[in-house]
């Protein structure tokens, strides 16, 4: 996205998730080391033994380490928010969860780190893939009550925060893949799974998992704007310039579509009665930048590091 992600996390702070400042020197001695959270560890080690207080910090070590790995992925997802719309989002659900809520992502971040480790032995990454799969579809089952019962996608939105676990590129489609097979009502899932398709090339797959995360939810801007993205490599400009559309109507500040409608419109003659003027907003991105550079940023010609920079 220049949005485009899923549940396993951990953040680690040096202050409460809803507020405070990570001191560097400890958020890297984290990273050198290895989560000890694994249920069936040995006695005093395993995350039940945690405090709720070591849950928080663990888990806000995580976030941090996942942003700054992801800082790309996740700058393509207007992802610059990606700790504070974190820390929002906890917010919104129950003070008495959270901490339920900061360990399931936490296990599934040590499921997912030590099955695709290299260097783990075969029948560990077995056992440790079914650990996966079990903690995902237990927080899936979570989300869809929360959404059905009281109306919450809080938790629907966290569990998608599960995809920033992996690189962009192959790493990240498999990753997303998983989810989009164990958590298949999610639609933050398959808006991520769409994106990592146009990554990776696979246009009309791309098309097809956005139109369905569309589907699922049809009032989020994400899948909308990966549509548009896609449709334009395409060559469907028509369908390009209404899915950038149906975007900037539900966010009128996302540069990316707009700078999508504005090419789109460029292609086709009288492509819409609709003038792109009439939107309240004109981000100053796509207000910027030419059409030279509004096309390569809509084209698959550049990697996302390109894209990325163009954006800045």
């Amino acid at each position: 996205m220049r949005r485009l992600t899923p549940l396993g996390a951990a953040l680690a702070l040096l202050f409460s998730p809803l507020g405070g400042m990570v001191h560097a020197d400890e958020n890297i001695q984290f990273i050198k080391g290895e989560l000890r959270d694994a249920p069936r560890s040995r006695k005093g080690r395993g995350l039940s033994s945690w405090t709720p207080k070591q849950v928080e910090i663990r888990f806000w070590e995580n976030i941090y380490r996942l942003e700054a790995k992801n800082a790309m992925y996740m700058d393509r997802h207007g992802g610059r928010e990606y700790v504070d719309g974190i820390r929002t989002q906890l917010s919104r659900i129950p003070a008495g969860s959270r901490t339920d809520i900061m360990k399931r992502f936490l296990g599934i971040s040590y499921s997912y780190k030590v099955k695709e480790d290299p260097e783990t032995p075969a029948s560990r990454k077995v056992r440790h893939q079914r650990r996966f799969e079990s903690l995902v579809r237990d927080y899936h089952d979570l989300a869809q009550r929360e959404h059905s019962q009281n109306n919450n996608t809080t938790y629907a939105q966290l569990f998608a925060t599960i995809r920033s676990l992996a690189n962009v590129g192959p790493e990240g489609e498999k990753l997303a893949a998983e989810l989009r097979r164990l958590a298949p009502t999610n639609s933050h899932v398959h808006s991520d799974y769409s994106q990592d398709l146009l990554d990776s090339g696979k246009v009309e797959e791309a098309v097809y998992a956005a139109e369905r995360s569309i589907e699922l939810n049809p009032l989020s801007p994400e899948p909308h704007r990966t549509l548009a993205q896609a449709k334009y490599q395409a060559e469907d400009y028509r369908g390009s310039y209404q899915a950038a559309k149906n975007a900037v109507k539900l966010n009128p500040k996302d540069s990316i579509s707009f700078a999508i409608m504005k090419l789109s419109k460029s292609r086709v003659d009288n492509l819409d009665e609709t003038t792109i003027d009439e939107i309240d907003e004109i981000p100053d991105v796509a207000s910027s930048m030419g059409l030279v550079g509004l096309s390569q940023m809509a084209s698959n010609t550049i990697d996302a590091r390109d894209r990325a920079s163009l954006l800045d």
